[in-house]
């Protein structure tokens, strides 16, 4: 599959700022960027470089997704988490996929483990470890000489925890080269905020006051009058 110009782009903007001496680099690209391309890439590139990696991830569904992306792009790699217990040798791997709770666990509580001597660490969905648990972890890491990048597509707040920020796409990037489709956006009705006296502007509303101005219906907006007017056909929708 061809990649899309900002990917490519990202591994080079990685790469340069890793060269230039930055350990600490936040990724961060719009859902449906393909970030996880991008850390493969990067993968691909370290292990070319003969580095050792450690991909930080904090739920078991994530780690199952990325150990099926690893082995589709043909990574080698181990698994450091719970169920992944294993005696094939896997442990060596240059490359080892890491659950930041099995982590804690087994690196910290029960001292069975040191982490794994990366010289590179991703971090996917970096918003999500910020906790003192994956701090002390990615700190260690950085101790040693290893330089982190956070993907996300939400970096607010990351700003403790990386010093450099790329962007990898912004959205009307992705949708001038196909990563994304223009979407059609139709918003609810707006409550009618006369009865409510007093209200000052950007005040959020009391749970008494939503209730005296929102109605109780479990559809608010008459979604299906606005879905049979907009879309008689019936094709596909999402409501959020």
């Amino acid at each position: 599959m061809t990649p899309w110009p900002h990917q490519p782009l990202c591994v080079e903007q990685v790469q340069a700022a890793i060269a230039q001496g930055h350990k600490r680099l936040c990724v961060t690209s719009p859902t449906g960027g393909g970030k996880t391309w991008i850390m493969c890439r990067l993968i691909d590139q370290w292990l070319e470089e003969g580095l050792r990696v450690a991909l930080y991830t904090n739920r078991r569904l994530l780690t199952e997704q990325l150990s099926l992306v690893l082995d589709k792009h043909g990574i080698d790699h181990g698994v450091r988490a719970a169920g992944h217990d294993a005696d094939d040798g896997s442990e060596f791997q240059h490359v080892q996929l890491c659950s930041i709770q099995t982590e804690q666990s087994r690196v910290y509580r029960s001292k069975r483990w040191t982490l794994h001597e990366a010289d590179r660490v991703i971090v996917d969905e970096a918003h999500c470890h910020t906790a003192p648990t994956a701090r002390r972890i990615l700190d260690e890491h950085r101790e040693a000489g290893a330089a982190v990048v956070g993907f996300t597509a939400t970096p607010i707040g990351l700003g403790q925890m990386y010093d450099r920020l790329l962007v990898a796409g912004t959205p009307s990037e992705l949708r001038a080269c196909g990563a994304l489709v223009r979407a059609e956006h139709y918003g609810p009705d707006e409550p009618d905020l006369r009865a409510l006296k007093a209200l000052r502007e950007g005040e959020d509303l009391s749970e008494r006051q939503q209730r005296k101005v929102m109605p109780v219906a479990p559809l608010w907006g008459r979604v299906w009058e606005w879905f049979e007017r907009l879309n008689p056909e019936h094709r596909p929708t999402i409501l959020f």
